[in-house]
């Protein structure tokens, strides 16, 4: 094979991705390996209704072919129909020798399987809910002292603190290890993989997870998660699940790609704020960071917890730098569509992007109103700004020159119209952007509205500068 980047000789290697998948058809893993042939493949045996399409044309030494134990799979009906361990040893080995394939078998079986060929062979453990570092590190020189090609650690991190903790065991280990994170930063997590020492992950075909977690092969491109070293530095954007369709991801790694920077910007899903901040601020960690962009819902609190008096951040550098590039975007986007003390303006929402729309708007003196779910939020932040607080419902007697949608509707193609009755505005500055068209663009399109898009904000706002001249 040539992916450029590994060796099964035990030579070291660049980053591995597998692309784990249940097989339907020989045409379709035909198609799949074509359209894929710098990546591994792990067919999931054990989830797949036939194995007719079997044969050397399919599998070979960039194969990973896997049987889960009875005791792993949770439908009792598919339990019944997977091999014993006897049968699934006497299969590996026949695989092994036919088609030069690797095997994966679980860790605690590997005192009873010692003919497999040691070289076609993943060593793999699982653990669900809690782990210790202890825990893990004995897992590991389990894996080390068998002289498996690879071990496979598949856990549930349920914080960064918890990844960082991995991050001191695995980065000594001595083994060949792919990493399957799970939880709710699972997909960040195996993002950076090669950061903790580990040689590779596992990922999926978009909307085909075969465990949770996998980042899918969309992603997997868009980053060139295979090109990583782990000596790069590290930026990213710092958010909720809806980072993973940035615009940040693409542009920033082909910035520093354009300027032969040895960076990687990277999606951090991020639950708990104070939390992130701690594995940032990990030494070994701490000196790779270039800065984040920092996105809903953190905005505000991010700004609290690290003691900004802007109220509002979108970039922060790792260390003592906060900054809110959305304000300068939003003043410059207001003066471009003439906005005057005559002006009328409803914003839509009340985290961190209403707040920069509002403090941008201080600046023009025209009428504004507030509307939005929280109204609780929404009612304080009109007694702040002095502005009046409208319900939902009642928008659709107003006229407006602008209508701000500062939530997030639209970034999954909810449409922020069916929260907000208003239909009588000659504009919208819509900030949420996905792949397609959002639903307040189309409305904008068909009624001929002036419409600028959260794409164009977003370029507006570009923290380009400053992740230059931190790598």
């Amino acid at each position: 094979m040539d992916n450029g980047r590994w060796a099964m000789d035990g030579e070291d290697f660049g980053g591995m991705v597998v692309i784990s998948l249940v097989p339907e058809s020989k045409e379709q893993i035909l198609r799949l390996r074509e359209r894929y042939a710098d990546y591994f493949f792990e067919f999931r045996l054990d989830l797949a209704d036939n194995w007719n399409w079997l044969d050397k044309e399919t599998v070979d030494e960039q194969v990973i072919l896997t049987l889960r134990d009875p005791s792993e799979a949770g439908d009792k009906v598919l339990q019944q129909h997977l091999p014993s361990l006897e049968e699934k040893i006497e299969l590996y080995q026949r695989w092994q020798q036919e088609f030069g394939c690797l095997v994966d078998l679980e860790l605690g079986n590997w005192n009873f399987c010692k003919q497999l060929n040691r070289k076609k062979l993943i060593l793999s453990w699982h653990k669900s809910g809690d782990w210790a570092r202890e825990e893990v590190a004995k897992k590991l020189k389990a894996m080390q002292s068998s002289g498996c090609r690879f071990g496979k650690i598949a856990l549930e991190i349920s914080d960064w603190k918890g990844f960082g903790e991995l991050n001191s065991v695995t980065a000594s280990a001595k083994t060949d290890l792919l990493v399957a994170f799970q939880g709710n930063a699972g997909i960040s997590q195996r993002c950076l993989y090669r950061f903790i020492g580990a040689k590779g992950i596992y990922a999926c075909l978009p909307g085909r997870e075969t465990a949770d977690g996998q980042p899918d092969m969309k992603l997997v491109e868009k980053l060139d998660l295979v090109k990583l070293t782990g000596k790069e530095k590290l930026s990213g954007i710092i958010g909720g699940e809806q980072i993973i369709k940035s615009l940040g991801l693409e542009y920033y790694n082909k910035l520093y790609k354009d300027h032969n920077l040895p960076a990687v910007y990277l999606p951090f899903i991020v639950e708990e704020a104070a939390d992130f901040i701690k594995w940032v601020k990990l030494p070994a960690i701490n000196e790779k960071i270039t800065g984040f962009s920092v996105t809903m819902p953190w905005k505000e609190q991010l700004a609290t917890l690290l003691g900004s008096t802007e109220g509002v951040i979108n970039f922060w550098d790792g260390r003592e730098l906060f900054l809110n590039t959305d304000l300068a975007a939003m003043e410059e986007i207001l003066e471009e569509l003439a906005i005057n003390k005559t002006s009328k303006i409803l914003v839509a929402g009340s985290g961190g992007s209403a707040i920069t729309a509002l403090k941008a708007l201080r600046k023009f003196h025209c009428q504004v109103d507030i509307s939005a779910r929280n109204f609780p939020r929404a009612i304080d932040l009109a007694k702040e700004y002095k502005i009046r607080y409208i319900i939902p419902e009642n928008t659709t007697r107003k006229h407006y020159t602008l209508f701000i949608n500062a939530t997030t509707l639209g970034m999954k193609s909810e449409n922020i119209l069916d929260m907000i009755g208003s239909r009588k505005f000659e504009a919208a500055l819509d900030l949420p952007y996905n792949d397609q068209e959002t639903p307040l663009e189309a409305f904008c399109r068909t009624k001929n509205r002036k419409y600028i898009s959260g794409r164009y904000f977003w370029q507006k706002q570009s923290q380009e500068k400053y992740f230059l001249k931190k790598s």
